[in-house]
């Protein structure tokens, strides 16, 4: 199993991660889908098509929520992710800790999350994302499981991949575990990006070859 050191190089190297040389104003920088702007950005769902990657990030992730969320909740009934870029990782690592389900909430025409599984009274619920930044998609995400049964366990932390920020706006009352959180990471509000301000173009990563672009830069 990588260390998690070696497992964030797999990143950069297979092309899964990218970060401004430090000093350096890029032509492009990533529009992360929090709407802030960045000099980082780990495209974590695309990372999940490479088996070997996929399979250790879900090793790492497994070993981790074993050892932090086990000696409390021994049983976990579900393990849940916002949105469905991520969906293998999560059914994997469901799988190495015996959780009984895997599944995701997925985006409403409104700007919401909806979960369309079924979770019954008393069930463990344990969140998980690929990357966060301000947490609004795991806060939405929680909501919908929340609306739809309000007697389930919210397991406390919130597991991700990476995590861009130490403590996520949007998820004030949820500790956030990450196996990786990267140095480095400079995030503005559009109206203040210096990066924007140094003549660099915020993109969208994930449409497209946005995220071509990006690499091509290192």
């Amino acid at each position: 199993m990588l260390t998690l050191e070696q497992l964030n190089q797999e990143l950069f190297k297979g092309g899964f991660a990218w970060q401004a040389e430090s000093g350096e104003i890029p032509k492009y920088h990533p529009k992360l889908s929090s709407g802030l702007h960045s000099n980082t950005m780990y495209n974590i769902g695309a990372a999940t098509a490479d088996v070997r990657l996929r399979r250790e990030m879900a090793k790492a992730m497994a070993k981790m929520i074993v050892e932090k969320v086990s000696p409390r909740y021994p049983d976990i009934d579900w393990l849940v992710c916002p949105g469905y870029s991520s969906v293998q990782l999560v059914a994997e690592v469901a799988r190495l800790i015996g959780a009984k389900h895997s599944g995701f909430t997925d985006k409403t025409g409104n700007g919401s999350m909806a979960c369309r599984f079924n979770i019954k009274p008393g069930e463990k619920v344990l969140p998980f994302d690929d990357a966060i930044t301000t947490g609004r998609a795991t806060s939405l995400s929680l909501s919908a499981i929340m609306h739809v049964q309000p007697d389930v366990v919210l397991i406390g932390d919130c597991y991700c991949v990476v995590s861009y920020k130490e403590e996520p706006e949007r998820l004030p009352n949820v500790p956030v575990s990450p196996l990786i959180r990267p140095d480095g990471v400079e995030l503005y509000h559009k109206e203040s990006c210096l990066l924007c301000e140094a003549g660099s173009l915020a993109i969208a990563p994930k449409i497209n070859g946005n995220w071509n672009r990006l690499l091509a830069q290192t």
